[in-house]
């Protein structure tokens, strides 16, 4: 999954469906992607993604690696009517 920004923002890419066979040439395909739209992107790489050796991959293609980011899940509860 993508997203681009339309006001000039970096985009990022989320894909956790790779696979040993197609990572490469989905990464390659995302560069070139941004690459045609002169948009800045970031690729988030959660630890749940496949291949197991996507940030190596993600290196190799010219990805710096940043800090981790996390992601906060609440359950909440509305009692408009109460």
């Amino acid at each position: 999954m993508r997203h681009v920004s339309a006001h000039q923002e970096a985009g990022f890419v989320i894909a956790s469906t790779l696979t040993d066979n197609n990572a490469r040439s989905i990464v390659q395909q995302g560069l070139a992607y941004f690459k045609e739209r002169q948009q800045h992107f970031e690729w988030k790489v959660y630890s749940y993604d496949q291949p197991a050796h996507l940030k190596e991959l993600l290196q190799e293609e010219g990805f710096t690696l940043e800090g981790e980011e996390a992601v906060l899940v609440t359950e909440l509860h509305q009692n408009i009517l109460s």
